[in-house]
């Protein structure tokens, strides 16, 4: 039997529909950090969300009650759909978010799926350009 004793994080963006990008990253183009909690094979897992917020700027569970507060999940909510650009690995589709709980208390999980193709014409994020 396997034991794992550390833990592995996944990296990136979340992009899809209605969301803007620009190099600078306005509001709601956050940096996400993805704990892998539970994997199915090499290309689907579940995995506890991180967000870089606070003062500190460190990575902090995301809390349900927070979901919300971001501009990616609420383009979500509209069309769900959402991929995650992950530093090193390309694109991966989420497939839902739901509320989970350890030892530590209440976070958000989030499904992913990679994605090999590119991302559907539906899905690619509206490109902010500064003047």
């Amino acid at each position: 039997m396997f034991i794992k004793t550390g833990r592995t994080f996944v990296y990136g963006r979340f992009t899809g529909p209605g969301l803007l990008k620009s190099l600078g990253g306005p509001p709601g183009w956050d940096d996400v950090t993805v704990e892998i909690l539970r994997e199915f094979g090499p290309t689907e897992f579940i995995g506890k969300l991180y967000t870089s917020g606070g003062p500190t700027g460190n990575w902090v569970p995301l809390a349900p009650g927070r979901l919300g507060d971001y501009e990616w999940y609420r383009a979500y909510l509209k069309t769900r759909t959402l991929f995650l650009e992950m530093v090193g690995s390309g694109n991966w589709e989420v497939g839902m978010f739901r509320n989970e709980s350890d030892e530590i208390g209440l976070y958000v999980a989030v499904a992913l799926r990679y994605y090999p193709k590119n991302l559907p014409k539906k899905a690619e994020p509206y490109v902010h350009r500064e003047r």
